[in-house]
């Protein structure tokens, strides 16, 4: 089972194959097992910024709202049948994905830490960027183009389970966070 998996995964990340591909089980093993790596990859990179229980627990909200999201998503367009192919597409390639960001990040989130200390200390900090450290580019770089290879992936797989409704779904949420993201920034 971990032999196709990992070719299916592959493809998967590759655009060489959909959802459909990825293994079904028809016991919960392979989705516990899927549920298990996401959790883990996700913790992983939170480690960083949080400590280790709180990075699970988030590790854990992270894989539960993509549950959530794609159940919610599959079954407004009556297709409950590609929830399993779809979610563990999904958490195992997404997970995958995030492993690989985890070393980059590792040398990104001290020059983070430093700069919130920074600014904690001193918040008028925040409005002269200048005199804060600088967070080493190569690092944030390879985090932008795998962030921008995962959200490819997640939007085919939506596209490809769902149809246009579900990558438009998918869309609208990543671009609602975003935006939430930035006005939190912002303010």
């Amino acid at each position: 089972m971990l032999a196709s998996v990992s070719s299916a995964t592959l493809k998967i990340l590759l655009f060489r194959a959909g959802p459909e591909e990825f293994p079904y089980d028809p016991g919960r093993n392979l989705t516990l097992a899927c549920l298990g790596f996401g959790v883990l990859a996700n913790a992983a990179l939170l480690m960083f910024l949080m400590p280790p229980l709180a990075a699970l627990f988030g590790g854990f909200v992270n894989v539960g709202f993509l549950a959530l999201f794609t159940r919610l998503t599959l079954a407004a367009r009556k297709l409950d049948n590609r929830f399993q192919q779809t979610f563990n597409a999904l958490v195992v390639s997404g997970a995958v994905l995030t492993l690989l960001m985890v070393p980059f990040f590792a040398k990104l989130a001290p020059v983070l830490a430093q700069i919130a200390d920074l600014i904690a200390k001193n918040p008028e900090l925040a409005k002269h960027p200048e005199k804060l450290p600088s967070p080493p580019s190569m690092p944030i770089m390879v985090l932008m183009m795998l962030g921008t290879w995962q959200i490819a992936v997640i939007s085919r797989i939506f596209l490809l389970a769902g149809g246009v409704w579900a990558l438009l779904a998918f869309l609208s949420v990543l671009f609602l966070m975003i935006g939430m993201q930035l006005s939190l920034g912002g303010a």
